[in-house]
């Protein structure tokens, strides 16, 4: 059967910095060329499903088994994608943005700003479908895109009113807890198509060991934070809590200045996203950090485990609440 091309209305979140913003100038007709173009989207999905399928493959740290299912649903060097991707800016909303979290002490750079919309199509090889949109579930509804994403830039929500292949890409609830319950639903049904196309290949089994970021209960801390008994408003709002509630609280409890610097990524991974019609929550996503062994020191072990200090942190905060994600679906 021959596949045709889906159409995914969209909108921009968070203010989304394309690629290099940092080091480039960033005009209005530079935004409006590139937009969040194909390859960026195609970047999150190989490392989302790397990220997932990292907790499943054995010996997942030498990439072995882990490019080879990964070239064959995403595509490389060997391997053509089993799908395609398109986007189009159905309007442009820009305005420059303040690079520390839109702290305005910082350097700023010309963004696409809320409430900007767009259309992504895709054309999905009928067998791999299922994995291909679990696939991006993860990237959309966990992830960002850009640059900046580990600090909650670049944040999409595609308007898919009825679930796809069962998944759900629209955020529902009045509590942090139906959130909660929202996404170990759908986390355990992405867990069971990843886990069904790495036995497809041969490969199955727990890592013996990670050298990335994997999404697993073992090497993952994934939480949902918000207001206590109440979302946030805006985006704006959400980003300034977690900014100075949560990310520089943090960053003081481990007296650090900064958590992760290039060339090693940030093994915290914050996010905003939208619940209902205007309601907004936060994501906070902790990667075990002594995956880099000898290349940083560590900022969330201490002598209760690898988690200890984050843990301990998020029992104590004061300003905000907080649900814990259950990753024990691989059990």
């Amino acid at each position: 059967m021959t596949p045709k091309w889906k159409e995914f209305n969209a909108e921009i979140i968070t203010p989304l910095f394309i690629a290099g913003a940092e080091n480039r100038r960033i005009t209005k007709e530079l935004l409006l060329k590139e937009g969040l173009r194909p390859p960026s989207i195609k970047g999150s999905l190989h490392f989302w499903f790397r990220a997932m399928m990292g907790g499943i493959i054995k010996d997942a740290d030498k990439f072995t088994y882990l490019r080879e299912l990964e070239g064959r649903l995403l595509g490389d060097i060997k391997s053509s994608s089993t799908f395609k991707i398109r986007t189009y800016l159905d309007d442009l909303y820009y305005h420059k943005v303040h690079l520390g979290m839109n702290d305005p002490r910082t350097p700023s750079k010309l963004a696409i700003i809320p409430p900007t919309k767009l259309t992504l199509k895709l054309k999905i090889e009928p067998k791999p479908q299922k994995l291909v949109l679990s696939t991006l579930w993860l990237a959309t509804m966990i992830g960002n895109f850009g640059g900046r994403v580990t600090r909650a830039f670049g944040s999409i929500q595609l308007n898919v009113p009825k679930p796809s292949d069962g998944l759900n890409f629209i955020y529902k609830g009045n509590r942090l807890v139906d959130i909660k319950e929202f996404m170990e639903t759908n986390f355990n049904l992405i867990y069971e198509c990843f886990k069904k196309y790495a036995n497809s290949g041969g490969y199955s089994g727990p890592p013996d060991k990670i050298t990335f970021p994997v999404v697993s209960k073992e090497y993952t801390k994934l939480y949902v934070i918000s207001p206590k008994n109440i979302y946030w408003r805006n985006w704006k709002s959400a980003m300034d809590d977690i900014r100075d509630k949560f990310y520089r609280k943090f960053k003081d409890y481990i007296n650090v200045k900064t958590i992760g610097s290039p060339p090693i990524p940030s093994p915290l991974y914050l996010s905003i996203k939208k619940a209902n019609q205007n309601d907004f929550f936060g994501i906070v996503l902790v990667f075990k950090d002594d995956i880099y062994v000898g290349k940083y020191k560590t900022y969330f072990k201490d002598n209760d485990g690898p988690f200890g200090k984050i843990e301990k942190f998020m029992k104590n905060m004061k300003q905000l609440e907080y649900k814990e994600i259950d990753l024990s679906y691989e059990q």
